[in-house]
């Protein structure tokens, strides 16, 4: 089944420009192919692979970082500051916009970062179903809970800016989550990995850089932990070293996932 990119273009309205130049860029010239659960260029047909996907993943979260929560900066880039200036942290730091100004922008950001990367995760908006949506819904809606907690800190004076800035990465380096988990409903609807890279269930927390590779047989997909080199803790080489898990489609069963389960951070 192809994906129309004007389809998708289409779809885009209902984020930020910001939003909608990642994705532009993200899809343009590519359609999902279905049968192969690959992104296929539109002129050559060449496929777009595993690595590159995750660099993808990892280089939107650099983008957004920069964009959205770029600390330190520069004295000419602090004089050059405006109420509409994206880097929202400078802006709150430099004491530009309110505490309240600055989570509501957070929350649409962080709205954003996750719905790109579950979207890119999955094959795009045509792939989308209501289940799809459902889990992006309640996981920004625990996102925005933190979000709170995190604006409670900073108000009693509790955080650096130092550590301020650490913890805004934080959340956009957590949307790989979204992005894996939009991955693993591309490869089944049925398929449920019960860990998955940044969802804080390994010691690297949001940094985790890991990533499931697929492997697609007549009955089973085999599922196995890789990692890489931008981020590794005890507990990502530990679930490397788990067996792959065996998704039986016949049966739903997942076997093995139990040892991933058991690496989990202390």
């Amino acid at each position: 089944m192809r994906v129309e990119t004007d389809t998708i273009v289409d779809a885009l309205e209902a984020f930020d420009i910001y939003a909608q130049g990642i994705a532009r860029d993200l899809f343009f010239g590519w359609w999902w192919d279905e049968e192969d659960r690959v992104y296929r260029n539109d002129e050559s047909g060449e496929v777009m692979d595993e690595y590159r996907m995750i660099s993808l993943r990892d280089d939107i979260v650099d983008w957004q970082v920069d964009y959205f929560a770029k600390w330190p900066i520069d004295e000419k880039e602090k004089e050059k500051k405006k109420k509409d200036d994206p880097n929202i942290l400078a802006l709150l730091l430099l004491g530009i916009i309110a505490l309240g100004t600055w989570e509501a922008k957070m929350r649409q950001a962080l709205q954003d970062a996750s719905v790109i990367q579950y979207v890119f995760g999955r094959g795009g908006f045509e792939q989308m179903t209501a289940a799809d949506w459902n889990w992006l819904e309640n996981w920004l809606i625990a996102q925005y809970s933190f979000l709170g907690g995190f604006s409670n800190d900073i108000a009693k004076g509790l955080l650096s800016e130092a550590q301020i800035a650490a913890r805004s990465y934080l959340y956009f380096s957590s949307a790989v989550t979204a992005f894996e988990n939009g991955r693993m409903k591309a490869q089944s609807e049925e398929l449920d990995l019960t860990r998955h890279p940044g969802d804080y269930t390994s010691q690297c927390g949001s940094r985790d850089r890991c990533y499931w590779h697929y492997a697609h047989h007549r009955d089973r997909i085999v599922c196995h932990w890789f990692r890489t080199a931008r981020e590794s803790c005890d507990t990502c080489i530990s679930r490397e070293k788990c067996p792959p898990v065996t998704f039986v489609k016949e049966t739903g069963e997942h076997i093995n996932m139990i040892c991933y389960e058991q690496a989990d951070a202390a």
